[in-house]
């Protein structure tokens, strides 16, 4: 946690200028360590500027995972925090630091589901919740997607519709086959943030570590360019 936290808290700080500091920033904890050791066994970088697009891509993925993992508390308030806060027009006390970097992103990224899946805290209760109840927004979001509304959380649901949007149909499945529940569960070792990472990337969960998961997310990324 406390490792973390560390990542986190210094996203938020002025010294870093460049994805690449913040990739270094990250490594200094023992999470971003785990990461540095997976990108360094077995994979080789053609050019230098593979490598650093690999690096950011990591570094975003990994703030990510510890956010789904609840590594911040939200209530918590700085000067940058606040401001960052005021720019986006959204409640300070709302929000962690990481969330808030993260809807920014979306923001300038023109990315709306991404930025509504912070904005509304989708990504804290993924698994979470509310199984069989049906409420009017529930029912409506389930009856657009053609699915029961007593069969899945509203955070599925919204998942599901950001899939499809998105026409990535193995994250589609991934949920509407409830495969999130079934690993995480089972194992007590899955996150949210890694079940989702996994459905992106069509593989099990289970099969990888985060650091794992990430830095394949990130090759597909680099590839994809």
């Amino acid at each position: 946690m406390q490792a973390r936290s560390g990542i986190c808290s210094r996203i938020g700080d002025s010294s870093i200028t460049s994805h690449k500091e913040f990739a270094n920033s990250l490594i200094l904890g023992r999470l971003g360590q785990d990461y540095l050791h997976v990108i360094g066994s077995g994979n080789s970088f053609h050019t230098d500027d593979e490598k650093d697009n690999t690096m950011k891509t990591v570094a975003f993925i990994a703030v990510a995972l510890a956010l789904s993992a609840g590594a911040v508390s939200a209530s918590s308030v700085n000067p940058g925090k606040a401001q960052i806060a005021a720019q986006l027009g959204v409640d300070a006390t709302e929000y962690t630091s990481t969330e808030l970097q993260l809807i920014a992103k979306a923001r300038k990224d023109k990315e709306p589901l991404a930025e509504q899946f912070y904005l509304s805290h989708t990504n804290r209760t993924v698994q979470s919740g509310d199984v069989g109840v049906v409420t009017l927004g529930k029912a409506q979001v389930a009856a657009q997607l053609g699915l029961d509304p007593a069969a899945y959380t509203s955070a599925e649901l919204s998942l599901i519709s950001s899939a499809r949007e998105r026409n990535d149909v193995r994250a589609e499945a991934f949920y509407v086959n409830h495969e999130n529940r079934v690993e995480g569960a089972a194992a007590g070792t899955v996150t949210p943030g890694q079940a989702q990472l996994a459905a992106s990337l069509g593989v099990n969960p289970a099969d990888y570590t985060l650091a794992e998961l990430a830095v394949l997310k990130a090759r597909e990324s680099v590839a994809n360019r």
